[in-house]
């Protein structure tokens, strides 16, 4: 039965002010063209489902593709930021599953 894989990356934080703030950290590009080349079948409108674990949380998202970027960027919603002390800038050790 296969596996699927965690994906672990370091990535720094950034805002994106349109409509409200909103956190990211973008993906290295190997592993977005990894994860695209191996789940696009699970992808909707673009998007990818993950489970993220970062410190001691764990949730379920999406990775979003952004539009003329290979990269993935992964959304950081407050509750998060709030639980897990993340700042604007900081770099983070986050495991990526998907699912």
């Amino acid at each position: 039965m296969f596996q699927t894989p965690t994906f672990e990356i370091a990535a720094q934080v950034w805002v994106w002010k349109a409509k409200g703030i909103w956190y990211f950290v973008t993906l290295p590009e190997d592993i977005s063209t990894e994860i695209r080349n191996n789940y696009k079948q699970i992808a909707v409108m673009g998007m990818i489902p993950v489970t993220v674990t970062l410190g001691t949380s764990q949730w379920k998202t999406s990775l979003f593709n952004t539009k003329g970027k290979i990269a993935y960027i992964l959304p950081l919603k407050k509750a998060i930021r709030t639980k897990e002390n993340i700042q604007l800038d900081q770099i983070l050790t986050i495991k990526i599953k998907p699912i």
